[in-house]
């Protein structure tokens, strides 16, 4: 089940977040359960106000409760932020989203412990 979170002010949305859960598939036989940190997003007059910072940890929260590692897509310009709440960069040539362009897209992930044999295969649409 997706798990949609939202951050209001005066029943107003100025915040929101998606984790979808998703079946990875590592090499050519391991399924694994994650949860892909699909979107996050803060109203532009609602950021710099740690909209944002409290949706992360909330999330990252959800994430840990769950115990199942969980992938994003992001561009460059977000690397930092994100590193900020722990998690860490993946090498593009480990982790293929198939239905799904990565080309200016950098994959990072929070609580992937699990050694990695083989390449991530990683379905959206499914």
């Amino acid at each position: 089940m997706d798990k949609h979170n939202l951050a209001l002010f005066k029943n107003e949305i100025i915040g929101y977040t998606c984790l979808r859960q998703k079946k990875i598939l590592i090499g050519r036989k391991k399924i694994l359960k994650i949860l892909l940190f699909d979107t996050c997003v803060v109203k532009k007059k609602k950021r710099n106000a740690g909209i944002g910072t409290k949706l992360m940890n909330y999330n990252n929260k959800i994430i840990s409760k769950s115990k199942k590692p969980s992938l994003l897509l992001c561009k460059q310009k977000l690397i930092k932020f994100y590193k900020k709440f722990n998690w860490k960069n993946i090498e593009k040539s480990k982790v293929l989203f198939v239905d799904h362009k990565q080309n200016k897209l950098f994959i990072m992930s929070y609580k992937f412990t699990k050694k990695i044999n083989g390449k991530i295969l990683v379905y959206l649409n499914s």
